[in-house]
Protein backbone atom coordinates (compact mmCIF):
# COMPACT_ATOMS: atom_id res chain seq x y z
CA UNK A 1 0.00 0.00 0.00
CA UNK A 2 0.83 3.53 -0.72
CA UNK A 3 1.67 5.42 2.58
CA UNK A 4 1.06 8.97 2.50
CA UNK A 5 0.25 11.78 2.24
CA UNK A 6 1.17 14.82 4.14
CA UNK A 7 0.00 17.80 1.63
CA UNK A 8 1.31 21.16 1.81
CA UNK A 9 -0.98 23.75 -0.82
CA UNK A 10 0.48 27.34 -2.58
CA UNK A 11 -3.32 28.24 -1.55
CA UNK A 12 -5.07 31.46 -2.10
CA UNK A 13 -4.11 34.24 0.27
CA UNK A 14 -6.84 34.68 2.94
CA UNK A 15 -6.69 36.99 5.43
CA UNK A 16 -5.67 33.95 7.81
CA UNK A 17 -3.48 32.88 5.71
CA UNK A 18 -1.93 35.58 5.62
CA UNK A 19 -2.06 36.46 9.48
CA UNK A 20 -0.37 33.07 9.85
CA UNK A 21 3.09 34.61 8.21
CA UNK A 22 4.43 37.44 10.42
CA UNK A 23 7.75 38.92 9.96
CA UNK A 24 9.86 38.36 6.85
CA UNK A 25 7.67 36.00 5.56
CA UNK A 26 4.68 38.06 5.37
CA UNK A 27 2.71 37.65 2.27
CA UNK A 28 3.41 34.02 1.25
CA UNK A 29 1.71 30.71 1.87
CA UNK A 30 1.49 28.95 5.15
CA UNK A 31 3.76 26.13 4.41
CA UNK A 32 5.81 28.05 1.84
CA UNK A 33 8.72 30.29 2.48
CA UNK A 34 10.38 33.01 -0.39
CA UNK A 35 13.91 33.09 -1.20
CA UNK A 36 15.92 35.14 -1.18
CA UNK A 37 13.64 37.12 1.84
CA UNK A 38 14.98 40.24 1.08
CA UNK A 39 12.76 39.83 -2.35
CA UNK A 40 9.66 39.16 -0.78
CA UNK A 41 7.09 42.67 -1.49
CA UNK A 42 9.94 43.82 -4.37
CA UNK A 43 10.03 40.61 -6.29
CA UNK A 44 7.48 38.20 -4.71
CA UNK A 45 4.52 38.97 -4.49
CA UNK A 46 1.41 37.79 -3.11
CA UNK A 47 -1.81 37.86 -5.80
CA UNK A 48 -5.43 38.07 -6.23
CA UNK A 49 -5.50 35.15 -7.85
CA UNK A 50 -4.12 33.26 -5.19
CA UNK A 51 0.04 32.20 -4.43
CA UNK A 52 2.43 34.52 -5.78
CA UNK A 53 3.88 36.32 -8.14
CA UNK A 54 7.63 36.06 -9.39
CA UNK A 55 9.50 38.73 -10.90
CA UNK A 56 12.15 37.85 -13.83
CA UNK A 57 15.23 39.66 -12.98
CA UNK A 58 18.38 40.51 -15.19
CA UNK A 59 21.03 38.54 -15.52
CA UNK A 60 23.54 38.15 -13.32
CA UNK A 61 21.24 38.42 -10.72
CA UNK A 62 19.92 36.05 -8.34
CA UNK A 63 16.50 34.55 -9.28
CA UNK A 64 13.36 34.60 -6.72
CA UNK A 65 11.70 31.23 -5.90
CA UNK A 66 9.33 29.80 -3.18
CA UNK A 67 9.54 26.67 -1.73
CA UNK A 68 7.62 23.94 0.63
CA UNK A 69 9.00 24.76 4.68
CA UNK A 70 8.90 21.01 5.04
CA UNK A 71 9.23 17.74 3.40
CA UNK A 72 6.24 15.60 2.61
CA UNK A 73 6.48 11.57 3.19
CA UNK A 74 6.52 10.23 -0.13
CA UNK A 75 6.46 6.26 -1.79
CA UNK A 76 5.13 4.84 -4.65
CA UNK A 77 3.80 7.37 -6.77
CA UNK A 78 3.36 11.33 -6.39
CA UNK A 79 1.02 13.58 -8.46
CA UNK A 80 1.70 17.30 -8.40
CA UNK A 81 -1.13 19.46 -8.99
CA UNK A 82 -1.53 23.19 -9.45
CA UNK A 83 -1.99 26.10 -11.51
CA UNK A 84 0.43 28.67 -13.25
CA UNK A 85 0.59 31.62 -15.63
CA UNK A 86 3.52 33.23 -17.56
CA UNK A 87 3.09 37.19 -17.34
CA UNK A 88 5.45 38.43 -21.10
CA UNK A 89 8.45 35.90 -19.62
CA UNK A 90 11.44 36.01 -22.47
CA UNK A 91 13.95 33.41 -22.20
CA UNK A 92 16.57 32.61 -24.75
CA UNK A 93 15.69 29.06 -24.59
CA UNK A 94 11.90 27.26 -24.97
CA UNK A 95 12.64 24.90 -21.76
CA UNK A 96 13.48 27.95 -19.52
CA UNK A 97 11.63 30.52 -18.11
CA UNK A 98 9.07 29.53 -15.41
CA UNK A 99 9.68 26.56 -13.40
CA UNK A 100 8.09 24.11 -10.53
CA UNK A 101 10.56 21.56 -9.88
CA UNK A 102 10.15 18.08 -7.44
CA UNK A 103 13.19 17.15 -5.16
CA UNK A 104 13.26 13.63 -3.65
CA UNK A 105 15.14 13.28 -0.41
CA UNK A 106 16.39 10.22 1.15
CA UNK A 107 16.06 9.31 5.15
CA UNK A 108 18.94 11.12 5.59
CA UNK A 109 17.62 14.06 4.15
CA UNK A 110 20.08 13.90 1.28
CA UNK A 111 18.95 15.24 -1.93
CA UNK A 112 18.16 11.70 -4.77
CA UNK A 113 20.29 12.92 -7.83
CA UNK A 114 17.71 12.49 -10.72
CA UNK A 115 18.73 9.53 -12.83
CA UNK A 116 18.08 11.99 -15.98
CA UNK A 117 18.86 15.63 -15.92
CA UNK A 118 15.44 17.56 -15.67
CA UNK A 119 13.50 14.08 -14.35
CA UNK A 120 11.52 15.81 -11.75
CA UNK A 121 10.80 19.18 -13.17
CA UNK A 122 7.05 19.58 -13.33
CA UNK A 123 6.44 22.32 -15.70
CA UNK A 124 8.50 25.14 -17.30
CA UNK A 125 8.31 27.70 -19.83
CA UNK A 126 8.12 31.25 -20.79
CA UNK A 127 5.78 33.85 -23.36
CA UNK A 128 2.70 35.06 -22.23
CA UNK A 129 -0.86 32.94 -20.82
CA UNK A 130 -3.46 33.14 -19.12
CA UNK A 131 -4.20 30.55 -15.80
CA UNK A 132 -3.56 26.99 -17.01
CA UNK A 133 -3.97 23.85 -14.74
CA UNK A 134 -1.91 21.20 -14.60
CA UNK A 135 -1.10 17.76 -13.35
CA UNK A 136 1.51 15.87 -13.29
CA UNK A 137 3.03 12.23 -12.13
CA UNK A 138 6.23 11.24 -10.90
CA UNK A 139 7.57 7.46 -9.84
CA UNK A 140 9.50 7.98 -6.46
CA UNK A 141 13.31 6.82 -6.77
CA UNK A 142 14.60 4.51 -4.77
CA UNK A 143 15.65 5.39 -1.53
CA UNK A 144 13.30 8.45 -1.44
CA UNK A 145 11.04 8.94 1.72
CA UNK A 146 10.30 12.82 1.64
CA UNK A 147 9.98 15.49 -1.30
CA UNK A 148 9.11 19.07 -1.71
CA UNK A 149 8.73 22.19 -4.23
CA UNK A 150 10.22 24.88 -5.75
CA UNK A 151 8.22 27.51 -7.70
CA UNK A 152 11.00 30.21 -9.63
CA UNK A 153 12.18 31.63 -12.99
CA UNK A 154 15.52 30.66 -14.33
CA UNK A 155 17.17 31.79 -17.88
CA UNK A 156 14.10 34.69 -18.03
CA UNK A 157 15.26 37.80 -18.02
CA UNK A 158 12.25 39.96 -18.47
CA UNK A 159 8.42 39.13 -17.29
CA UNK A 160 6.97 37.29 -14.32
CA UNK A 161 4.84 34.48 -13.60
CA UNK A 162 2.13 33.46 -11.05
CA UNK A 163 1.60 29.74 -9.18
CA UNK A 164 -1.16 28.81 -7.02
CA UNK A 165 -2.97 26.02 -5.92
CA UNK A 166 0.27 23.64 -6.08
CA UNK A 167 0.37 20.65 -3.72
CA UNK A 168 1.84 16.82 -3.58
CA UNK A 169 -0.54 14.66 -3.43
CA UNK A 170 -1.30 10.63 -3.98
CA UNK A 171 -2.89 9.25 -6.89
CA UNK A 172 -5.61 6.90 -5.44
CA UNK A 173 -9.11 8.04 -7.21
CA UNK A 174 -12.18 6.79 -7.65
CA UNK A 175 -12.27 5.64 -11.58
CA UNK A 176 -15.12 5.63 -13.19
CA UNK A 177 -16.16 2.24 -15.61
CA UNK A 178 -14.89 -1.04 -15.15
CA UNK A 179 -11.60 0.29 -13.69
CA UNK A 180 -9.34 -1.84 -16.51
CA UNK A 181 -5.74 -0.77 -17.28
CA UNK A 182 -5.19 -0.25 -20.40
CA UNK A 183 -1.46 -0.12 -22.59
CA UNK A 184 -0.65 0.93 -26.06
CA UNK A 185 2.63 -1.04 -26.87
CA UNK A 186 3.72 0.48 -30.13
CA UNK A 187 6.30 -0.55 -32.66
CA UNK A 188 6.90 2.38 -35.04
CA UNK A 189 7.08 1.58 -38.97
CA UNK A 190 6.17 -1.96 -38.35
CA UNK A 191 3.97 -3.67 -41.64
CA UNK A 192 1.90 -6.03 -41.45
CA UNK A 193 2.43 -8.63 -43.81
CA UNK A 194 6.11 -9.61 -42.06
CA UNK A 195 4.27 -11.19 -38.78
CA UNK A 196 3.91 -14.07 -39.13
CA UNK A 197 0.00 -14.31 -38.03
CA UNK A 198 -0.68 -11.94 -41.58
CA UNK A 199 0.64 -14.60 -43.20
CA UNK A 200 4.25 -14.07 -43.58
CA UNK A 201 5.99 -18.08 -43.17
CA UNK A 202 9.87 -16.32 -42.18
CA UNK A 203 9.15 -17.60 -38.25
CA UNK A 204 9.95 -13.80 -37.14
CA UNK A 205 7.53 -13.03 -34.54
CA UNK A 206 6.79 -16.04 -32.43
CA UNK A 207 5.93 -14.47 -29.57
CA UNK A 208 3.20 -12.11 -31.32
CA UNK A 209 2.05 -15.03 -32.94
CA UNK A 210 1.29 -16.80 -29.57
CA UNK A 211 -0.28 -14.07 -28.04
CA UNK A 212 -2.62 -12.90 -31.01
CA UNK A 213 -3.96 -16.83 -30.64
CA UNK A 214 -6.18 -15.08 -27.26
CA UNK A 215 -6.71 -11.77 -29.09
CA UNK A 216 -8.55 -9.73 -31.44
CA UNK A 217 -6.54 -9.75 -34.19
CA UNK A 218 -7.80 -7.06 -37.40
CA UNK A 219 -7.11 -8.48 -40.35
CA UNK A 220 -6.88 -5.24 -42.09
CA UNK A 221 -6.11 -2.19 -40.21
CA UNK A 222 -4.80 1.27 -41.95
CA UNK A 223 -2.95 4.21 -40.34
CA UNK A 224 -5.12 7.54 -41.24
CA UNK A 225 -1.12 8.60 -42.10
CA UNK A 226 1.92 7.21 -43.19
CA UNK A 227 3.94 8.82 -40.75
CA UNK A 228 4.70 9.20 -37.09
CA UNK A 229 3.29 12.39 -35.72
CA UNK A 230 0.11 12.78 -37.74
CA UNK A 231 -1.10 9.36 -37.46
CA UNK A 232 -0.41 9.49 -33.56
CA UNK A 233 -2.65 12.57 -33.38
CA UNK A 234 -4.90 10.72 -35.68
CA UNK A 235 -5.17 7.48 -33.18
CA UNK A 236 -5.13 9.86 -30.04
CA UNK A 237 -7.80 12.09 -31.25
CA UNK A 238 -10.04 9.83 -32.98
CA UNK A 239 -9.67 12.07 -36.15
CA UNK A 240 -8.66 11.93 -39.62
CA UNK A 241 -5.46 14.20 -40.57
CA UNK A 242 -7.57 16.22 -43.12
CA UNK A 243 -9.33 17.67 -39.70
CA UNK A 244 -6.87 17.79 -36.87
CA UNK A 245 -4.69 19.10 -39.80
CA UNK A 246 -1.15 18.31 -37.78
CA UNK A 247 0.59 17.33 -41.26
CA UNK A 248 3.35 18.95 -41.21
CA UNK A 249 6.34 17.64 -43.04
CA UNK A 250 8.36 14.70 -42.43
CA UNK A 251 11.60 16.39 -42.65
CA UNK A 252 10.65 19.76 -41.09
CA UNK A 253 13.13 20.36 -37.85
CA UNK A 254 11.33 23.94 -36.15
CA UNK A 255 8.94 24.70 -38.63
CA UNK A 256 6.24 23.20 -36.45
CA UNK A 257 3.17 24.56 -34.45
CA UNK A 258 1.69 22.71 -31.21
CA UNK A 259 -0.96 20.64 -31.12
CA UNK A 260 -4.47 22.47 -31.11
CA UNK A 261 -6.69 21.42 -28.05
CA UNK A 262 -9.92 21.50 -29.59
CA UNK A 263 -11.06 17.94 -29.07
CA UNK A 264 -9.86 16.09 -26.27
CA UNK A 265 -6.65 13.14 -26.52
CA UNK A 266 -7.44 9.45 -25.45
CA UNK A 267 -4.88 10.65 -22.59
CA UNK A 268 -7.27 13.54 -21.69
CA UNK A 269 -10.36 11.56 -21.24
CA UNK A 270 -8.96 8.87 -19.48
CA UNK A 271 -7.55 10.91 -16.81
CA UNK A 272 -10.62 13.02 -16.34
CA UNK A 273 -12.23 9.33 -15.69
CA UNK A 274 -9.28 8.87 -13.04
CA UNK A 275 -6.51 7.12 -14.48
CA UNK A 276 -2.75 7.29 -14.38
CA UNK A 277 -1.72 8.24 -17.49
CA UNK A 278 2.04 7.72 -18.38
CA UNK A 279 3.79 7.70 -22.10
CA UNK A 280 7.27 6.53 -22.95
CA UNK A 281 8.32 7.24 -26.17
CA UNK A 282 11.56 6.02 -27.96
CA UNK A 283 11.14 8.24 -31.23
CA UNK A 284 11.80 11.73 -30.57
CA UNK A 285 9.02 12.98 -33.23
CA UNK A 286 6.12 12.35 -30.51
CA UNK A 287 7.50 15.25 -28.74
CA UNK A 288 6.00 17.26 -25.55
CA UNK A 289 7.81 20.01 -27.52
CA UNK A 290 4.75 19.74 -29.78
CA UNK A 291 2.16 19.04 -27.19
CA UNK A 292 1.82 15.33 -28.36
CA UNK A 293 2.03 14.56 -24.64
CA UNK A 294 -1.50 16.10 -24.05
CA UNK A 295 -3.42 14.21 -20.98
CA UNK A 296 -0.27 12.40 -19.89
CA UNK A 297 0.79 13.26 -16.43
CA UNK A 298 4.34 12.19 -16.87
CA UNK A 299 5.89 11.69 -20.84
CA UNK A 300 9.78 10.73 -20.65
CA UNK A 301 11.82 9.93 -24.24
CA UNK A 302 13.20 9.46 -26.36
CA UNK A 303 15.77 6.96 -24.96
CA UNK A 304 16.84 3.15 -26.31
CA UNK A 305 14.57 0.28 -26.86
CA UNK A 306 16.18 -1.25 -23.63
CA UNK A 307 15.59 2.19 -21.48
CA UNK A 308 12.06 2.51 -22.27
CA UNK A 309 11.26 -1.16 -21.75
CA UNK A 310 12.92 -0.59 -18.00
CA UNK A 311 10.28 2.73 -17.71
CA UNK A 312 7.57 0.74 -18.70
CA UNK A 313 8.17 -2.49 -16.53
CA UNK A 314 8.71 0.41 -13.31
CA UNK A 315 5.55 1.83 -13.74
CA UNK A 316 3.72 -1.58 -14.08
CA UNK A 317 5.54 -2.16 -10.73
CA UNK A 318 3.11 0.37 -9.17
CA UNK A 319 0.05 -0.51 -10.52
CA UNK A 320 -0.96 -2.69 -7.50
CA UNK A 321 -0.81 -0.07 -5.31
CA UNK A 322 -1.76 2.97 -7.07
CA UNK A 323 -5.38 2.99 -5.88
CA UNK A 324 -6.36 3.31 -9.69
CA UNK A 325 -6.03 2.22 -13.01
CA UNK A 326 -3.17 2.87 -15.60
CA UNK A 327 -2.99 3.74 -18.90
CA UNK A 328 0.41 3.59 -20.25
CA UNK A 329 1.63 4.44 -24.25
CA UNK A 330 4.96 2.47 -24.83
CA UNK A 331 6.02 3.68 -28.22
CA UNK A 332 9.16 1.29 -29.75
CA UNK A 333 11.44 2.34 -32.78
CA UNK A 334 13.28 -1.26 -33.02
CA UNK A 335 11.98 -1.50 -36.85
CA UNK A 336 13.04 2.26 -37.73
CA UNK A 337 16.58 3.51 -39.05
CA UNK A 338 18.68 3.61 -37.92
CA UNK A 339 18.56 -0.22 -37.99
CA UNK A 340 20.82 -2.10 -35.71
CA UNK A 341 19.42 -5.49 -35.84
CA UNK A 342 20.86 -8.26 -33.48
CA UNK A 343 23.31 -11.23 -34.81
CA UNK A 344 20.37 -13.75 -33.59
CA UNK A 345 17.73 -12.00 -35.72
CA UNK A 346 20.07 -11.78 -38.86
CA UNK A 347 20.74 -15.84 -37.91
CA UNK A 348 16.76 -15.96 -38.08
CA UNK A 349 15.83 -14.09 -40.72
CA UNK A 350 18.86 -15.92 -42.69
CA UNK A 351 20.59 -12.42 -43.61
CA UNK A 352 23.91 -11.27 -42.60
CA UNK A 353 24.60 -7.43 -42.58
CA UNK A 354 27.43 -5.67 -41.82
CA UNK A 355 26.30 -2.65 -39.61
CA UNK A 356 27.95 0.83 -40.01
CA UNK A 357 28.72 2.63 -36.63
CA UNK A 358 25.41 4.73 -36.36
CA UNK A 359 23.43 2.20 -38.22
CA UNK A 360 21.74 1.48 -41.81
CA UNK A 361 19.87 4.47 -43.31
CA UNK A 362 17.26 4.70 -45.78
CA UNK A 363 20.42 6.03 -48.19
CA UNK A 364 23.45 4.98 -48.87
CA UNK A 365 26.49 7.29 -48.03
CA UNK A 366 26.62 9.49 -51.12
CA UNK A 367 30.55 10.00 -50.46
CA UNK A 368 31.18 6.52 -50.88
CA UNK A 369 31.15 4.51 -54.04
CA UNK A 370 30.42 1.21 -52.08
CA UNK A 371 27.59 -0.29 -51.89
CA UNK A 372 25.89 0.38 -54.69
CA UNK A 373 22.31 2.14 -54.40
CA UNK A 374 20.86 -1.68 -55.43
CA UNK A 375 23.23 -3.36 -53.55
CA UNK A 376 21.68 -0.56 -50.50
CA UNK A 377 18.26 -1.30 -51.25
CA UNK A 378 19.27 -5.08 -50.67
CA UNK A 379 21.05 -4.71 -47.72
CA UNK A 380 18.47 -2.17 -45.72
CA UNK A 381 15.74 -4.81 -46.53
CA UNK A 382 17.57 -7.43 -45.05
CA UNK A 383 18.45 -5.43 -42.06
CA UNK A 384 14.48 -4.58 -41.51
CA UNK A 385 13.89 -7.99 -41.44
CA UNK A 386 16.09 -8.96 -39.02
CA UNK A 387 14.86 -6.26 -36.65
CA UNK A 388 11.37 -7.67 -36.85
CA UNK A 389 12.47 -10.56 -35.19
CA UNK A 390 14.24 -7.63 -32.24
CA UNK A 391 10.68 -6.18 -32.48
CA UNK A 392 8.63 -9.20 -31.36
CA UNK A 393 11.39 -9.44 -28.50
CA UNK A 394 11.12 -6.19 -27.04
CA UNK A 395 6.98 -6.78 -27.15
CA UNK A 396 7.33 -9.57 -25.70
CA UNK A 397 9.12 -8.76 -22.63
CA UNK A 398 6.46 -5.62 -21.91
CA UNK A 399 3.89 -8.48 -22.35
CA UNK A 400 5.31 -10.72 -20.13
CA UNK A 401 5.98 -7.80 -17.84
CA UNK A 402 2.24 -8.27 -17.53
CA UNK A 403 1.95 -11.73 -16.95
CA UNK A 404 4.58 -11.88 -14.66
CA UNK A 405 2.70 -8.68 -12.17
CA UNK A 406 -0.58 -11.11 -12.43
CA UNK A 407 -2.07 -7.81 -14.80
CA UNK A 408 -3.10 -9.53 -18.08
CA UNK A 409 -6.88 -10.65 -17.09
CA UNK A 410 -7.12 -6.61 -15.94
CA UNK A 411 -5.25 -5.02 -18.45
CA UNK A 412 -6.38 -3.97 -22.04
CA UNK A 413 -3.76 -4.49 -24.39
CA UNK A 414 -3.42 -3.17 -27.68
CA UNK A 415 -0.07 -4.12 -29.92
CA UNK A 416 0.24 -2.39 -33.09
CA UNK A 417 2.01 0.12 -35.61
CA UNK A 418 2.08 3.71 -36.63
CA UNK A 419 2.83 3.16 -39.92
CA UNK A 420 4.20 0.55 -42.37
CA UNK A 421 7.51 0.46 -44.55
CA UNK A 422 8.70 0.47 -48.03
CA UNK A 423 11.06 -2.21 -48.60
CA UNK A 424 12.17 -1.47 -52.11
CA UNK A 425 8.68 -1.75 -53.54
CA UNK A 426 8.49 0.95 -55.92
CA UNK A 427 12.00 1.08 -56.16
CA UNK A 428 11.86 2.60 -52.62
CA UNK A 429 12.79 2.65 -49.25
CA UNK A 430 11.77 4.27 -46.02
CA UNK A 431 8.30 5.83 -45.16
CA UNK A 432 8.05 8.86 -47.38
CA UNK A 433 5.56 10.80 -49.38
CA UNK A 434 3.17 7.84 -50.70
CA UNK A 435 -0.22 5.76 -49.51
CA UNK A 436 1.25 2.31 -51.02
CA UNK A 437 -0.24 -0.31 -49.19
CA UNK A 438 2.93 -1.11 -47.38
CA UNK A 439 2.28 1.91 -45.56
CA UNK A 440 -0.79 2.10 -44.88
CA UNK A 441 -1.29 -1.69 -43.92
CA UNK A 442 -0.34 -2.07 -40.26
CA UNK A 443 -0.69 -4.73 -37.53
CA UNK A 444 -3.43 -4.37 -35.09
CA UNK A 445 -3.73 -6.96 -32.51
CA UNK A 446 -6.02 -6.38 -29.18
CA UNK A 447 -6.05 -8.66 -26.41
CA UNK A 448 -9.11 -7.55 -23.43
CA UNK A 449 -9.66 -10.70 -21.49
CA UNK A 450 -13.53 -9.62 -20.82
CA UNK A 451 -14.30 -9.12 -24.71
CA UNK A 452 -14.08 -10.70 -27.64
CA UNK A 453 -11.27 -12.61 -29.13
CA UNK A 454 -10.57 -14.14 -33.03
CA UNK A 455 -10.27 -12.58 -36.16
CA UNK A 456 -11.76 -9.58 -37.12
CA UNK A 457 -12.73 -9.64 -41.59
CA UNK A 458 -15.91 -7.54 -41.61
CA UNK A 459 -13.99 -4.23 -42.23
CA UNK A 460 -11.15 -2.36 -42.93
CA UNK A 461 -10.37 -0.99 -39.72
CA UNK A 462 -8.80 2.32 -39.19
CA UNK A 463 -6.52 3.33 -35.99
CA UNK A 464 -9.12 6.30 -35.43
CA UNK A 465 -11.29 3.26 -34.15
CA UNK A 466 -8.86 2.72 -30.85
CA UNK A 467 -9.67 5.32 -28.73
CA UNK A 468 -13.47 4.49 -28.96
CA UNK A 469 -13.04 1.07 -28.59
CA UNK A 470 -11.27 1.68 -25.18
CA UNK A 471 -14.00 3.70 -23.79
CA UNK A 472 -15.94 0.83 -25.09
CA UNK A 473 -14.32 -1.81 -23.18
CA UNK A 474 -13.76 0.11 -20.00
CA UNK A 475 -17.73 0.87 -20.17
CA UNK A 476 -17.08 4.32 -20.79
CA UNK A 477 -18.78 5.02 -23.96
CA UNK A 478 -20.54 7.83 -22.20
CA UNK A 479 -17.76 9.74 -22.37
CA UNK A 480 -16.57 9.79 -25.89
CA UNK A 481 -16.20 13.23 -27.21
CA UNK A 482 -18.18 14.75 -29.91
CA UNK A 483 -15.43 15.17 -32.37
CA UNK A 484 -14.29 11.49 -32.70
CA UNK A 485 -14.68 10.49 -35.75
CA UNK A 486 -13.81 6.52 -35.13
CA UNK A 487 -15.76 3.55 -34.22
CA UNK A 488 -15.61 0.98 -31.52
CA UNK A 489 -14.19 -2.79 -33.15
CA UNK A 490 -16.48 -4.35 -31.06
CA UNK A 491 -19.18 -3.18 -32.44
CA UNK A 492 -20.59 -3.52 -36.12
CA UNK A 493 -19.02 -1.30 -38.98
CA UNK A 494 -20.92 2.06 -39.42
CA UNK A 495 -18.34 3.43 -41.99
CA UNK A 496 -18.62 2.45 -45.01
CA UNK A 497 -14.68 3.94 -46.65
CA UNK A 498 -11.15 3.77 -44.93
CA UNK A 499 -9.02 6.25 -46.05
CA UNK A 500 -5.48 6.94 -45.26
CA UNK A 501 -3.71 10.20 -45.99
CA UNK A 502 -0.06 12.06 -46.98
CA UNK A 503 0.58 15.40 -48.18
CA UNK A 504 -2.12 15.61 -50.98
CA UNK A 505 -2.48 12.23 -51.45
CA UNK A 506 -5.09 9.92 -50.09
CA UNK A 507 -5.73 6.09 -49.90
CA UNK A 508 -8.99 5.05 -50.33
CA UNK A 509 -10.44 1.25 -49.41
CA UNK A 510 -13.76 -0.56 -48.67
CA UNK A 511 -14.07 -4.12 -48.74
CA UNK A 512 -10.12 -4.96 -48.24
CA UNK A 513 -9.43 -5.55 -51.71
CA UNK A 514 -10.12 -2.45 -53.94
CA UNK A 515 -8.29 0.40 -53.65
CA UNK A 516 -7.88 3.91 -55.11
CA UNK A 517 -4.84 6.49 -54.71
CA UNK A 518 -5.98 10.25 -55.58
CA UNK A 519 -4.34 13.09 -55.46
CA UNK A 520 -6.95 16.29 -56.20
CA UNK A 521 -8.60 15.41 -60.19
CA UNK A 522 -5.96 12.57 -60.47
CA UNK A 523 -6.52 8.80 -59.78
CA UNK A 524 -5.40 5.10 -60.03
CA UNK A 525 -7.26 2.11 -58.93
CA UNK A 526 -6.17 -1.45 -57.47
CA UNK A 527 -6.68 -5.02 -56.91
CA UNK A 528 -4.30 -4.93 -53.48
CA UNK A 529 -4.99 -8.65 -53.34
CA UNK A 530 -4.14 -9.76 -56.93
CA UNK A 531 -1.43 -6.95 -57.13
CA UNK A 532 -0.11 -6.21 -54.24
CA UNK A 533 2.23 -3.84 -55.04
CA UNK A 534 0.34 -2.16 -57.00
CA UNK A 535 1.69 -2.04 -60.58
CA UNK A 536 -1.25 -1.95 -62.92
CA UNK A 537 -3.85 0.41 -62.78
CA UNK A 538 -7.42 -0.75 -63.25
CA UNK A 539 -8.42 3.12 -63.96
CA UNK A 540 -10.85 5.02 -61.98
CA UNK A 541 -13.51 3.49 -64.16
CA UNK A 542 -13.48 0.13 -63.33
CA UNK A 543 -16.57 -1.37 -62.48
CA UNK A 544 -15.01 -2.16 -58.89
CA UNK A 545 -12.99 1.41 -58.54
CA UNK A 546 -15.43 3.59 -59.67
CA UNK A 547 -18.02 3.47 -56.53
CA UNK A 548 -14.86 3.29 -54.46
CA UNK A 549 -13.97 6.84 -55.99
CA UNK A 550 -17.63 7.97 -55.53
CA UNK A 551 -17.57 7.05 -52.00
CA UNK A 552 -14.34 9.18 -51.81
CA UNK A 553 -15.69 12.44 -53.14
CA UNK A 554 -18.48 12.05 -50.63
CA UNK A 555 -15.94 11.13 -47.63
CA UNK A 556 -14.53 15.04 -49.04
CA UNK A 557 -17.76 16.46 -48.49
CA UNK A 558 -18.54 14.85 -45.34
CA UNK A 559 -14.99 16.03 -43.85
CA UNK A 560 -14.25 19.19 -45.03
CA UNK A 561 -10.14 20.27 -44.39
CA UNK A 562 -9.36 21.69 -41.07
CA UNK A 563 -6.17 23.09 -39.63
CA UNK A 564 -3.98 23.19 -36.71
CA UNK A 565 -4.85 26.27 -34.99
CA UNK A 566 -2.27 25.67 -31.79
CA UNK A 567 0.90 28.25 -31.79
CA UNK A 568 4.10 27.89 -33.38
CA UNK A 569 6.93 26.10 -32.20
CA UNK A 570 9.88 28.71 -31.15
CA UNK A 571 12.64 27.72 -31.00
CA UNK A 572 16.86 29.16 -30.80
CA UNK A 573 19.55 28.63 -32.92
CA UNK A 574 20.65 25.86 -31.02
CA UNK A 575 17.52 24.10 -30.64
CA UNK A 576 17.08 24.53 -34.07
CA UNK A 577 20.27 22.78 -35.05
CA UNK A 578 18.85 19.94 -32.32
CA UNK A 579 16.04 19.40 -34.20
CA UNK A 580 18.20 19.13 -37.45
CA UNK A 581 20.52 16.68 -35.48
CA UNK A 582 17.29 14.00 -34.62
CA UNK A 583 16.08 13.99 -37.98
CA UNK A 584 19.74 13.04 -39.62
CA UNK A 585 19.74 10.28 -36.72
CA UNK A 586 16.76 9.24 -37.73
CA UNK A 587 17.42 8.85 -41.78
CA UNK A 588 14.70 11.70 -42.43
CA UNK A 589 17.75 14.08 -43.89
CA UNK A 590 21.08 13.53 -45.59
Amino acid sequence: MMLFISMFTLAFLTPTALGGQEGAQAGIPQGWAGFPVTYIGTHIHPTEHGGVRIDALPKGTKPGRVCMKNRSPVSGRVRIKGEWKRNGLIADAGWKGAAITLKFFDQNNKFVKPEFRGQYVVKAGNGTTGWESFTKGFIVPSGAKSAKLCTEIRGSFKGSAEFANIEITGTAAQAKGNGKNVIFIVMDTLRADVLGIYGNRSKLTPHLDAFAQNSLVVDRAWTQYTWTTPSFVSYMTSQYARTHGWTYYMGEGSDLFHLEDSVPTLAEVLAKQGYITTGISVNGRVDAKVSMDRGFEKWTGPSPDSMAVKRALEDMDLWATDGAPNFLYAHFMSTHTPLSPSVEGQKVAGVSVSVPKGGILYYKDSKNREPTEAQHQAMFRQAYMATVFDADRVIHSVIQGLENRGLMDDTMIVVFSDHGELLGEHGLNGHGPHVYEQLTWIPLIVRASWMSKGHLTDRVAGLIDLAPSVLHALDLEDQTPAGWQGGSLYKAPTREITVSERGTQAAFIQDGRYKTIEDGDKGKGFDVLADPTEGFDLRMDHKNIAPLHDAAAQWRLDYPRGTNDGPPLKLTTQEKSDEMEKLKALGYVE
